[in-house]
Order: C-alpha cells, then structure tokens, then sequence
C-alpha cells in the first residue's frame, strides 16, 4: 500500500526562527519535539545513545546507507557530545 500523497501547508513551519532585536536563531518547539520522538523511537535500548546499529536503522529508513566508519567520522566526530558516551558508558549520538 502507497503512502498518501502530502500535501504542501499553505502555513509551513519553520525550523528555525531568529528572535526579535537579535541576531540568534532558535529551532521552533515542534522540530525539537520531532528530532526527540524520531531519537526515542530508534533509541532501541533506551540509554539515550543510538550506537551505530540504531543509528544504521534510521539510515534505511530514510533510504540511505552508512559504514561504521562514515558514523565515526561523519556523525560522532562532528556531532557527538563531548562526555563521548551516554549513561550505559556506550558510545553514540546523544540529544
């Protein structure tokens, strides 16, 4: 079975929003709530990390690949948090 058509909103939220008088950015609240429920959905052993295997799973299903190298070097190098690791002491991507 297809997945239906979406349709373009005539109101789209933005990602990201600068605050008045200034010359920051925030991202909305509704992306943050996104990025938190897609993570806790892939978080398949719910210690705030997704190690590589998790990480690989959201991968495909955005119809992509990705080595354990590539997630060494093009996702934990640039966005991991410094600490390195969650609570379980497993290394991964933390929100």
């Amino acid at each position: 079975m297809r997945p239906p058509e979406l349709k373009r909103s005539d109101n789209p939220i933005k990602l990201l929003d600068k605050e008045k008088n200034s010359s920051k950015y925030y991202m909305h609240p509704l992306f943050i709530l996104t990025i938190e429920d897609i993570f806790s959905k892939y978080d398949m052993l719910m210690n705030n990390v997704l190690n590589y295997h998790e990480f690989k799973s959201f991968y495909e299903c955005i119809g992509r690949s990705i080595t354990p190298e590539e997630f060494q070097k093009d996702i934990l190098d640039r966005f991991q948090s410094v600490d390195k690791a969650g609570l379980s002491g497993e290394e991964g991507l933390t929100l």
